[in-house]
């Protein structure tokens, strides 16, 4: 506490100082010092002196503030050190930092638990389809959490499960597949081998009249293998086929094969085969074969050799 007794400008008393450090107490002259100057100054016009920030006595820096008595015509002044001053607003910053601080920690902590939790979920999704990419189709997806990535994680075990599910299904239909294939083979073998086994030619024709079968006593009575690219036209000419008692070529609308394609029942004996110098007459019987719609897609041809017959009718 710091107090002075105010004459005029030019005319101070001795000034009075107190310390709370001290016991006692001890007169000195400070009008010379800067602070005092401008207190003393500032107090003539002003009855509060401002705040100001200053050296004090004991060479440290205060914050001080001043008043004047006019009914004893002294001044008050009264000073703190600043950093008694200013420790509860450092203290408040320091609140201020830790509390910053906390919760920056707390924030990046659950930040990183959560990117962690979505980051591990992803992996687990990315492991789980390449796996499924890879053939172990009964992999799924261990993700428990309500959130979107949960969601995703069920919308990818079901779809998991139905394609599961649909590879099973084409399993066992290749299965069932396979072995209708395996039967149909082993029809189509013994039906070969029946056919194979006939003492007389059979051969079969398609719906464009091209020959799609003849087994091997068909092949030796026309002495020749298929002819596959011949058109019904042709057939009479490519198997050398001959009206009997005649030179001329069998009419092709007359071959019983023929007519089968359009939905008859033919038989003809009186077909002759010019080989070798030799004249084969044949007897041939032809059928039509139906699919589901009622339309003929085959015609079964059977024929054999009949001279030991012509001759016994002579």
């Amino acid at each position: 506490l710091i107090s002075t007794r105010i004459g005029t400008e030019k005319n101070f008393n001795k000034l009075l100082s107190t310390s709370p450090i001290s016991q006692s107490q001890k007169l000195q002259n400070l009008k010379q010092l800067p602070f005092i100057k401008n207190l003393s100054k500032l107090s003539l016009s002003s009855n509060t002196l401002p705040f100001q920030v200053y050296q004090g006595l004991n060479g440290e820096e205060v914050a001080g503030a001043a008043t004047l008595v006019r009914p004893v015509q002294w001044m008050v002044v009264v000073e703190l050190p600043t950093a008694e001053v200013y420790a509860p607003v450092y203290q408040m910053i320091g609140v201020m930092a830790g509390s910053t601080l906390i919760v920056a920690l707390i924030v990046g902590s659950v930040g990183f638990t959560f990117s962690r939790s979505v980051v591990f979920s992803l992996q687990r999704l990315t492991t789980a389809a390449a796996r499924i990419s890879d053939g172990y189709l009964e992999s799924r997806v261990d993700v428990s959490s309500d959130n979107e990535l949960g969601v995703l994680a069920g919308a990818f075990n079901r779809m998991a499960a139905q394609l599961q599910e649909s590879f099973a299904t084409l399993a066992a239909n290749n299965d069932e597949m396979k072995a209708l294939n395996q039967a149909l083979s082993e029809s189509e073998r013994r039906l070969n081998q029946f056919l194979e086994a006939l003492p007389v030619g059979v051969s079969v024709i398609d719906k464009n009249g091209k020959v799609s079968y003849i087994n091997q006593v068909g092949q030796r009575l026309l002495g020749q293998e298929l002819i596959p690219k011949s058109t019904p036209e042709e057939v009479a000419e490519g198997y050398q086929l001959y009206l009997a008692g005649t030179e001329r070529r069998y009419p092709s609308e007359q071959l019983p094969s023929l007519r089968a394609l359009k939905g008859e029942t033919a038989i003809a004996d009186d077909i002759e085969i010019y080989r070798e110098g030799k004249v084969i007459p044949l007897e041939m019987r032809s059928i039509p074969v139906f699919d589901e719609k009622g339309k003929v897609i085959y015609a079964i041809n059977a024929f054999q050799e009949i001279a030991e017959r012509k001759q016994a009718e002579r």
